[in-house]
């Protein structure tokens, strides 16, 4: 071989090298690992795009947020003259834990960031706040269909209901399941609500 054809074929050699180590420092500078219970949402060029293990992002094209995806426990407390009316004027008393989290779809885990946005979905303070009210409503609406004495004997239909009140709760979320402890029925001193 002369001169002539090795100059070429190291200049090749060596461009592809060169490129090689180029796409390799890109990659490791720029690659993101999402932590565990946890995905990145990537926003910029190309879209939004949801990643469960890790993903390629540029600083001048993209952001990155994580969102938390793990159950998140929001306990209801009904106590003390704010329990739960029931159908025939008497008074629930019961701690309500539900377990919430993000739906494990692409859709739904985009629709939790757009729609909550990973501040709030990563902020159990404020999480409780968005949800809270849509539990307190269906446990409302649950115990003024049922008797006392039904929800205190049959804690399985009423809980059942429940979830079934609440059904999709929007915002990419999941009721995961629900927990009644201390389930008590306190006489209404005051005449029943209609």
């Amino acid at each position: 071989m002369s001169e002539e054809t090795l100059l070429p074929l190291a200049i090749v050699g060596v461009s592809l090298v060169v490129m090689i180590a180029i796409g390799f420092l890109v990659v490791t500078r720029f690659f993101r690992r999402a932590p565990a219970h946890h995905v990145l949402v990537r926003n910029g060029a190309g879209g939004p795009r949801i990643s469960t293990e890790g993903i390629v992002a540029f600083p001048f094209l993209h952001t990155i947020d994580v969102l938390d995806v793990s159950v998140r426990t929001i306990a209801i407390e009904r106590r003390s003259g704010k329990g739960l009316l029931t159908e025939n004027g008497d008074r629930i008393e019961l701690k309500a834990t539900f377990f919430v989290k993000v739906n494990g779809t692409v859709e739904d885990m985009l629709c939790a960031a757009k729609e909550l946005g990973c501040a709030v979905a990563n902020d159990p303070e404020r999480f409780r706040k968005h949800v809270e009210p849509k539990l307190v409503n269906a446990l409302e609406t649950v115990a003024r269909m049922l008797s006392a004495l039904e929800i205190e004997k049959h804690r399985d239909r009423f809980r059942d209901e429940v979830i079934a009140v609440i059904g999709d709760p929007g915002s990419g979320l999941r009721i995961e399941d629900l927990a009644l402890e201390d389930v008590r029925v306190v006489p209404d001193i005051a005449p029943p609500y209609r």
